[in-house]
């Protein structure tokens, strides 16, 4: 591969953006799509359902719905008995329980940025190997690169490839093209599939890659945009004005975009995802995610593009469960900063984060630091965690971060296997002061509520030292926003 073009084989794989569980795990994946090896093959990995989504899950131990009584913020009697909505808590118990599958017995930090982040990761991987059946079909096909300001369109190989891969799919493709800009610098993959006849689930996706190679074959930047459009009966993320005529069903979407960068042997990338309204309307060649979303001058979901109620009109904007996740590492692993941070509805005024520093001992023991607290609305935070709130949605709810954070230490011998929790500190009650006098609450998170359950709990917190403030006090223990946050 060269810098001047999108190249084939392994190294055109490692040029592509590096995401899902792990950036090895990905240039894997994408190096034997490229090369038809392995076990990763493009007949066994395409998953164009995929492309739709998901919306994000929580780890069990975080943020239970949970029972309270006895509630002391409350100042009418008719509401000091009830439950809290299911995610509205931190980290509640200190590791997931054996109902969490395969992330039982993790670290809650641990189980709730992979549980929270699989969906997303699973539509931005499917988008690579669509990008990668794209540049690997083209090669195939014995079809030449476009010329600086054209355009190749992979329309009709790739249908045809497609009914070998998948036959009698439903699916059908509007559009398949590789160009490249005026300056021969920026290869812009673009496909759109269609799906006609099916009254739910994904109808419509799009995927737009946009990459720039650097100066030498480890530098290189871009950005993955993958949409799904998919019929849906949750009225939670659809629009009143956006219902399908023939199912009654909503016309939603799920966006993610992930803007990547690489310079040598460090990667940083910043993964946005959110649910929309409605479907697209123009015919192929449009940019089909932009008719819902907004974005901005980098090609990212801009979450400062919301909708406050449940009518689109003529606007665009996200719905629900705007998720942001940034980090930057070495490829090799060992180290690193990263930060998660999600808001349920766009009329929030915090979101809640967690944000980890990783670093790796002489012994080869990595050990990584995760706290949890809430930022300002994913559409104005810079990042920085401000606090803990620990009466969000219960009686006498105050919306004003206390200098307090949830905290864990974990870690590892090596650089692969399941983590040990080393210490946490994350205990309180769901009370404005963080303490219970006289509530009862189900502290242990096992879904029943004792007698006098919780009554007398004190906050077994971390907080800042020193006169900082949360933020300034998780720099001093090594952590950094990660840039593309």
């Amino acid at each position: 591969a060269t810098a001047a073009g999108p190249g084939t084989g392994p190294l055109a794989a490692r040029r592509l953006p590096l995401t899902g569980p792990d950036p090895a795990e990905a240039a894997t994946w994408l190096a034997e799509v490229l090369e038809e090896t392995g076990t990763r093959s493009l007949s066994r990995v395409l998953d164009l359902d995929a492309l739709a989504g998901a919306t994000p899950a929580q780890a069990d131990c975080y943020g239970p719905r949970l029972a309270y009584a006895h509630h002391e913020d409350a100042t009418d009697l008719a509401v000091d008995t009830g439950e809290l909505p299911h995610g509205d808590l931190g980290l509640w118990q200190a590791s997931e329980p054996a109902s969490g599958g395969v992330w039982a017995g993790q670290p809650c930090a641990v189980a709730q940025v992979q549980r929270r982040l699989a969906g997303v990761r699973a539509q931005g991987l499917q988008g690579l190997v669509v990008a990668a059946w794209m540049r690997a079909a083209l090669a195939r096909q014995g079809l030449a690169l476009p010329a600086a300001g054209g355009r190749t369109d992979l329309r009709t190989p790739l249908l045809a490839e497609l009914g070998t891969l998948r036959p009698g799919t439903a699916w059908q493709l509007a559009q398949a093209s590789l160009a490249l800009d005026t300056a021969g610098r920026v290869w812009t993959y673009h496909l759109v599939l269609a799906r006609e006849g099916v009254s739910q689930g994904l109808q419509r996706a799009e995927v737009r890659l946009r990459h720039q190679p650097g100066s030498h074959l480890l530098s290189y930047e871009g950005v993955l945009q993958v949409a799904g459009f998919s019929l849906d009966e949750d009225a939670a993320f659809g629009c009143t004005d956006q219902v399908d005529a023939t199912t009654g069903r909503y016309r939603v979407a799920r966006v993610g975009t992930l803007r990547y960068q690489r310079e040598g042997g460090t990667v940083q990338f910043g993964s946005r995802s959110a649910h929309y309204c409605g479907h697209p309307v123009d015919g192929a060649g449009a940019h089909e995610a932009a008719q819902v979303a907004g974005f901005t001058a980098d090609e990212e979901l801009d979450p400062g593009d919301k909708l406050l109620s449940a009518t689109r009109g003529a606007s665009t904007g996200w719905r629900g469960d705007f998720t942001r996740y940034a980090a930057q590492a070495p490829v090799a692993g060992g180290s690193g900063q990263f930060l998660l941070a999600w808001q349920a509805g766009p009329g929030d005024s915090h979101a809640r984060a967690l944000a980890a520093t990783q670093a790796t001992a002489a012994s080869g023991r990595q050990t990584l630091q995760a706290f949890f607290a809430y930022t300002q609305e994913l559409a104005s935070t810079t990042g920085e965690l401000q606090g803990l709130i620990c009466n969000w949605a219960g009686p006498g709810a105050q919306h004003a971060p206390q200098a307090r954070f949830q905290s864990q230490q974990v870690g590892r011998d090596g650089t692969t296997g399941p983590y040990t929790l080393e210490d946490s500190r994350i205990t309180y009650a769901p009370t404005r002061s963080c303490a219970s006098t006289t509530t009862w609450f189900d502290a242990d998170g096992d879904g029943t509520l004792g007698l006098g359950e919780g009554v007398g709990t004190t906050p077994a917190l971390d907080a800042p030292t020193g006169g900082r403030t949360v933020a300034q006090e998780l720099g001093h223990r090594g952590f950094s926003v990660p840039p593309l946050f």
